[in-house]
């Protein structure tokens, strides 16, 4: 018979057992969360701290200035403006040394100085151009600038009884300017405008003597220089022959 049951003080019995209490199994995923970092000041106060940095993408370069890239194309520029600079100096303390050997100015010798300037320009800075005439005119021009300043502190020198060195260094640029504008006469500003006039026509002029017919064959020839001389002995042939018939 079956057995039955009351309900006392404790209360019913349960239906089911009470299960029993245990651990769970936790499943890992394949890869582990991350948690995201505090960010940091620097990354070193991040190490101490034992905070990881956020990680960075290693092949990603990201530079200060790289919406805004160099000027390269004013460094060849800047750098021709420099070397004319250098050479009209150049050019003016050479001009110095006959003007200083006759005790008086030489404005006639800006006529050969832009001439020399414009070949050295034209050889070691920038090929004939726009560019190379400027650059040659502005050399010139400097050089004169740079004479009459030599001038002025040699005379200084000489009257105070000092060095050169030290006329250049007690009286300085602005006052070495006032006595170069004092010795100026308008002969010097016409020859001074003469050489610089002179140096940009020789540094702007073209390398070839202009379209010719025919010309452009010859140009294959202009690297090998052993070849040039068989190349104008026909043309200095039909030189000489046109002499002799007009003589």
């Amino acid at each position: 018979m079956p057995v039955e049951t009351t309900a006392d003080a404790a209360g019913e019995l349960p239906i089911m057992p009470p299960a029993r209490h245990r651990p769970l199994i936790k499943i890992r995923p394949a890869r582990p969360i991350l948690k995201k970092a505090r960010p940091t000041a620097h990354p070193r106060l991040a190490g101490i701290m034992g905070v990881c940095p956020p990680p960075q993408e290693p092949h990603v370069f990201r530079s200060p200035a790289a919406g805004s890239p160099p000027p390269v194309r004013l460094i060849a520029p800047l750098f021709a403006a420099f070397s004319a600079a250098m050479l009209g100096l150049a050019a003016g303390a050479v001009w110095m040394l006959p003007t200083m050997a006759l005790q008086r100015p030489l404005p006639a010798l800006a006529l050969l100085a832009g001439a020399l300037l414009a070949l050295a320009v034209r050889s070691w800075v920038r090929p004939a151009g726009p560019l190379a005439a400027a650059l040659a005119a502005g050399a010139t021009v400097l050089a004169a600038v740079y004479v009459q300043l030599l001038t002025a502190a040699a005379r200084l020198a000489g009257s105070m009884g000092i060095g050169l060195l030290d006329a250049l260094r007690e009286a300085g640029l602005p006052m070495l300017l006032a006595l170069a504008r004092l010795a100026v006469r308008p002969l010097d500003i016409a020859c001074v405008l003469a050489g610089a006039a002179l140096a940009a026509w020789l540094a702007g002029e073209r390398d070839d003597p202009g379209a010719w017919p025919g010309l452009d064959r010859l140009a294959r020839a202009r690297p090998h220089a052993g070849r040039h001389a068989a190349i104008r002995l026909p043309f200095e042939a039909i030189a000489e022959a046109a002499l002799r018939a007009r003589g």
